[in-house]
């Protein structure tokens, strides 16, 4: 009984059954693992590792522009659009994009105003960029004012109707196709990656372009004529630089900018480099260092100035300087001698319009 429970426990049964010795080389072995490398050290260097795989986040946006090519061109002909710069493709992953579409004929009086008639023709219904939010998605992804989608994960778009449910219902992550024309910039280029503003006219044509320096769009705006100037799309410019110092001229239409000393000394009044008029940065009118913008005119005030304002009316009928003058002093020193004071001077400087 000792003997048998002394025999090795691998040669009995699942019941306890004694089972017959086998040799070793009864049960098959496995089979070791085969290997290609050679005894010798390998000294050479080592292969790269492949880079991780990131997941995008839910705010991530790529762009790529394509090149300006003969394919290009074809697929514009065949697509019946307008000569243009460059076509593009925007991936955005967010649920908003912060953009409004409109037709090209509902944007002739502003975005397209200086857009040549058959562009606009030729575009057709297609949804066009009429306002973008600024931090926005599609903003941070280069998308500008003017530009026309073409397509929406690869479904092509004809009017703003179709291009906003197709954005609405689409999965994320959104392919855009947008397309970039040449809004009749005189045979200039517009490069893809800015927007641009065009001003003068011929061989002197000058251009403002967004991440411009300062002095590019200084020397525009106090060189060139105020007429000459695409107003919409200067000003867009001006903003995406983060120019808060641009003010336009109340009196003239010019667009003038603040000294850098006179910012920096904090000084709210800019001159118009035009017709030297001096206006409040924070109204627009003309400069008054004693007065607060949002200072209310109290009733005699008011009352003073309609005084001489109409005595300098009835004195335009006679239609003689002198007196229009005169009227206006006689009638500042009548309201004066009742302890309100008025400014007369800008009265006298433009005086009111002639009553028929």
């Amino acid at each position: 009984m000792s003997s048998f429970l002394r025999q090795d426990p691998t040669q009995h049964g699942v019941d306890g059954v004694l089972l017959p010795s086998q040799p070793d080389d009864h049960y098959p072995k496995p089979e070791k693992a085969s290997t290609c490398a050679s005894s010798t050290p390998y000294d050479g260097p080592l292969p790269p590792l492949p880079p991780p795989v990131e997941k995008p986040s839910s705010s991530a946006t790529s762009i790529v522009w394509s090149k300006r090519d003969e394919t290009n061109d074809g697929k514009r002909k065949k697509r019946g659009l307008p000569p243009g710069v460059v076509c593009y493709y925007a991936t955005i992953f967010t649920t908003e994009l912060g953009i409004m579409f409109l037709k090209p004929r509902e944007l002739v009086d502003t975005l397209f105003l200086q857009t040549e008639k058959g562009l606009v023709d030729t575009l057709d219904e297609r949804p066009v960029v009429a306002f973008i939010h600024e931090g926005s998605s599609a903003r941070s992804v280069g998308v500008e004012l003017g530009h026309v989608l073409l397509k929406v994960n690869c479904n092509d778009v004809k009017n703003p109707e179709e291009a906003n449910r197709l954005i609405k219902e689409g999965p994320r992550s959104l392919r855009l196709l947008f397309y970039v024309p040449e809004r009749g910039m005189g045979g200039r280029t517009i490069s893809p990656d800015v927007a641009s503003s065009c001003v003068g006219g011929g061989s002197g044509r000058m251009m403002a372009e967004v991440g411009s320096r300062r002095s590019n769009l200084m020397s525009i705006a106090q060189i060139e004529a105020p007429h000459n100037h695409d107003e919409l799309q200067f000003m867009m410019v001006a903003i995406s630089t983060n120019m808060t110092d641009l003010s336009k001229c109340t009196k003239c239409g010019s667009i003038a900018f603040r000294d850098d000393t006179l910012t920096s000394l904090m000084i709210n009044w800019v001159q118009c480099p035009q017709c030297l008029f001096k206006s409040c940065v924070e109204c627009g009118e003309e400069y008054h260092p004693d007065k607060r913008c949002n200072q209310v005119e109290s009733k005699n005030e008011i009352d003073g100035r309609i005084q001489v304002e109409e005595a300098m009316t009835s004195a335009l009928v006679r239609t003689c300087p002198l007196k229009v003058v005169n009227a206006g002093k006689r009638a500042a020193s009548a309201v004066l001698k009742n302890g309100t004071v008025v400014d007369v001077e800008p009265l006298l400087k433009d005086p009111p319009p002639v009553c028929r």
